[in-house]
């Protein structure tokens, strides 16, 4: 079942018609993009509204590729950790045999 919803940003109200259980993240979504455009209005206010619109989503896209960085390094961190301890395991049950 699809579901209207409104979405504000930048100002302008938007409806789009999505399932309904993916509404509340959208809502989410459209409220954390509304409050990287007034931060980067603030920053840039003299800059035309699309430049904003660009600028708000390079940050946007930076902050997700940051993220995504992060969680290819822990998952390294976390392989190397267990590479690790199944080594030093091997060793133990040899030392015990």
């Amino acid at each position: 079942m699809t579901q209207a919803v409104q979405l504000t940003i930048g100002g302008r109200t938007y409806t789009m018609n999505v399932p309904a259980e993916q509404a509340p993240r959208l809502k989410s979504v459209a409220q954390r993009v509304d409050e990287r455009l007034r931060q980067m209005q603030q920053q840039a206010g003299g800059v035309e509204r699309d430049q904003q619109l660009v600028l708000t989503l390079l940050m946007l896209a930076d902050d997700m590729l940051t993220l995504e960085q992060e969680r290819d390094t822990e998952h390294k961190s976390l392989a190397g950790l267990h590479e690790n301890l199944a080594h030093r395991l091997e060793q133990m049950a040899e030392s015990l045999s």
